[in-house]
C-alpha cells in the first residue's frame, strides 16, 4: 500500500499491524524488504504474543520462541532505551 500511495503521488499515511505469526511467512518479509528498497516511508506494528506456530507445544508446556525475529524482538524489549521511552510514555 505505502508503495502504491507512493507511485500515485500521494502523502497519506500507511500504517500495517501484523502479528508475529505472520513474519513466517516470506511474503512479509519480501513486502517489507521491497518497501525499504524503495525507501517508502511506512509505520509497521508487529504484534508480538509470543506464540510459536511450529511446535505448537511440548509435554512440557508451550514450546520457547526460537529464531532471528525472536531473538531480536527480544533483545530490543530489554535495552535501555526502550525502557526509559516506556517510562516517559506513562
Amino acid at each position: 500500500m505505502a508503495v502504491a500511495r507512493d507511485l500515485l503521488g500521494k502523502r497519506n499515511h500507511v500504517i500495517s499491524v501484523i502479528g508475529d505469526g505472520a513474519m513466517t511467512a516470506g511474503q512479509a518479509y519480501e513486502a517489507m524488504n521491497n518497501a525499504g528498497f524503495l525507501d517508502s516511508n511506512l509505520i509497521v506494528i508487529l504484534n508480538d504474543n509470543k506464540q510459536v506456530s511450529l511446535p505448537t507445544a511440548t509435554l512440557d508446556g508451550p514450546a520457547t520462541p526460537v529464531g532471528a525475529l525472536s531473538s531480536s524482538l527480544a533483545k530490543l524489549q530489554s535495552s535501555t532505551k526502550l525502557r526509559i521511552l516506556r517510562e516517559a510514555a506513562k
